[in-house]
């Protein structure tokens, strides 16, 4: 395929937590963090929004919600790492009902490949 991978072709992942449980997932190869969360915390049963996911990608840490880690990403070798929310907005989102994060993420149209 010209150009690599499409941002929204699906991708299955095998994530692996640091307590060594496995989770095989499906996302769009385009998606930043800050879309994957919900997901995320639901497949090792952590609590959103009080916790956030960050992925470790071929020994590259990814933390930051508008980060895209499986734009280059195989299907192996990703590890997911837990720590309390700090972004205050993001939970403040979540619990009033406003437009989802995710829908503010797509509205930022698509990033560019680093």
């Amino acid at each position: 395929m010209a150009g690599g991978p499409k941002q929204s072709e699906p991708v299955t992942v095998r994530i692996t937590s640091l307590a060594g449980q496995q989770q095989t997932l499906v996302f769009e190869r385009g998606m930043r963090l800050g879309q994957m969360q919900k997901q995320l915390c639901a497949a090792f049963s952590r609590r959103f929004p009080m916790t956030q996911a960050g992925l470790v990608v071929g020994g590259r840490a990814f933390s930051e919600f508008s980060d895209r880690p499986l734009l280059e990403a195989g299907s192996d070798g990703i590890e997911v790492v837990f720590s309390l929310t700090t972004d205050m907005t993001f939970i403040d989102q979540c619990f009033r009902g406003r437009p989802s994060f995710q829908e503010d993420m797509e509205e930022d149209g698509p990033a560019s490949n680093e």
